[in-house]
């Protein structure tokens, strides 16, 4: 929720250079349009629905201050890039101002790149692939991208000393996954954490990981890291 309230705080840093954008109330307050897609349905929509309410929150908690005001809409994009484009589509035909990013990585370097385009502010709450910001200038993540929680990880387990032995499970078929466990490992061998087992899984198999963690198990893990 912090995270979503510091979206809206952002934009209200950048509304501030927009004279007199979007219709006005009755004390000629400026009205800031922010929109953002995600995916509010499917297999990932308790991450669309929860960054949707904090947004939904932190605006209605704004407006109730008075001075300049936010409309907010969100688009569902079930996690898919087309359906962001779509949706980021729907929200610049509406008039948005500020893009608050798509929730997941793949949908929202889509959008990012039609945003780069229509030269609108862009800022992502969650969505952790670094190729998201590297879109254009005007694009930013407030989250820690996928080589932060990979190096972090590894990092935090050394400084611990939480295994001596380590052992990962990651989705091979999930960029998110796939980016941390690359610079996991990365930076485990250079603090010299001791790797024996690594095993993979993907999103069709990934309701029983007892193959992986017999793996890691037979290997004398004492940590794995998921």
């Amino acid at each position: 929720m912090k995270k979503v309230f510091a979206v809206v705080l952002a934009a209200v840093m950048v509304a501030m250079m927009f004279a007199g954008c979007g219709a006005s109330k009755d004390d000629n307050s400026p009205v800031v349009k922010i929109g953002t897609t995600g995916p509010l349905t499917g297999d990932y929509a308790a991450y669309g629905t929860a960054v949707e309410a904090g947004m939904k929150i932190a605006v209605e908690e704004i407006n109730a201050k008075g001075g300049l005001q936010f409309e907010f809409q969100a688009q569902d994009d079930q996690g898919d890039g087309e359906m962001a484009v779509a949706g980021y589509n729907t929200l610049k035909d509406w008039g948005m101002d500020i893009f608050g990013g798509s929730v997941t990585s793949g949908a929202a370097a889509a959008a990012a790149a039609e945003a780069v385009v229509d030269q609108i502010f862009v800022l992502t709450p969650s969505a952790s692939d670094p190729s998201v910001a590297a879109a254009g200038s005007n694009v930013f993540q407030m989250c820690f991208t996928d080589p932060n929680q990979g190096v972090g990880s590894a990092q935090y387990i050394a400084e611990h000393n939480l295994g001596t032995t380590i052992g990962v499970i990651y989705d091979s078929s999930n960029p998110y996954s796939a980016g941390v466990y690359e610079k996991f490992q990365e930076k485990a061998g250079e603090l010299g954490l001791n790797v024996v087992a690594v095993e993979a899984f993907t999103e069709d198999n990934k309701a029983d990981l007892t193959t992986q963690v017999t793996k890691c198990q037979s290997a004398g893990c004492d940590l794995v890291f998921l």
